[in-house]
């Protein structure tokens, strides 16, 4: 709670201050050397770069530093925006949660089955990819979107869709799928 509070008031203590870049990127990198963090600030003002810097390390293990280019493996954060992302489809009229998943994928197994609802909440039944034994063999493969579908979407269900909640990255996958097609914006 204290780091927090401090975080929040970092800003109005040094606001004022002409040379803010130079006490940010000092704060920064007092939080590095005691390993409270890592990675990539970008901090503007009225469309002006005052500080751009990666601290810490992308992999402690092969001693690779945090860079302003690192990209960042965020997972299961962006699951949030997704599910914005289908809500403001949903709002514009163009799509609705209770669109099934074959009107985006036809011929998808029991696809006349999953709607969009059960994606957002985990009810669909759809096996999670990062659970199929193999995965770890392959995560790390660069793969297209039909790639990736076509990858899980033969796998059995765990459950018939709707009838009980499981995780499912496959489902947010889909709906990530979904919002391009929906939107025509990739």
């Amino acid at each position: 709670m204290k780091k927090l509070i401090l975080v929040l008031l970092l800003p109005l203590s040094i606001a004022a201050q002409k040379n803010y870049p130079k006490l940010m990127d000092d704060y920064m990198l007092a939080l590095t050397n005691v390993k409270d963090f890592s990675g990539a600030v970008l901090v503007m003002k009225q469309g002006k770069v005052l500080l751009k810097k990666g601290y810490g390390m992308a992999d402690r293990e092969w001693n690779i530093p945090n860079t302003t280019d690192t990209r960042f493996r965020i997972g299961s954060v962006t699951k949030q925006f997704t599910a914005a992302c289908i809500l403001q489809l949903e709002e514009a009229g163009k799509l609705s949660l209770d669109d099934k998943l074959s009107k985006y994928y036809p011929g998808y197994p029991k696809g006349d089955s999953v709607s969009i609802h059960m994606l957002l909440n985990h009810t669909s039944g759809i096996a999670n990819f990062t659970a199929i034994p193999g995965f770890e063999d392959v995560e790390r493969l660069s793969w297209s979107r039909d790639s990736m579908v076509a990858w899980f979407k033969d796998k059995p269900y765990n459950f018939s869709p709707g009838s009980k909640y499981a995780y499912s990255n496959s489902g947010y996958f889909l709906l990530g799928c979904i919002v391009e097609k929906a939107s025509g914006q990739t």
